[in-house]
């Protein structure tokens, strides 16, 4: 509702990855395939990415290789929280 008429939204999940990221070993086991379907958006003209995972596995890396934004919801939720409070 909020995106102009232009605009389009892909969510994907990349296969064989964890269900859920518990830790470390979750995380680095997402990463590669993660990095895998940005690279897929780059060819296809993808123009921004959100990592829709709290803890923002393999943002860095992401935007290393990234055209455009990579915006980790984590980092996003902080940086908002720190805008509108004296304490977080």
């Amino acid at each position: 509702r909020v995106a102009y008429p232009t605009t389009r939204v892909t969510a994907v999940n990349p296969v064989d990855t964890p269900v859920s990221i518990e830790g470390g070993a979750d995380e680095a086991m997402a990463v590669p395939a993660m990095l895998s379907e940005i690279r897929k958006g780059q060819a296809q003209g993808v123009d921004a990415y959100v990592i829709v995972c709290f803890d923002d596995p393999g943002l860095h890396a992401a935007r290393e290789i990234a055209r455009g934004p990579v915006i980790g919801i984590c980092q996003a939720a902080i940086q908002v929280a720190m805008t509108i409070s004296r304490r977080f």
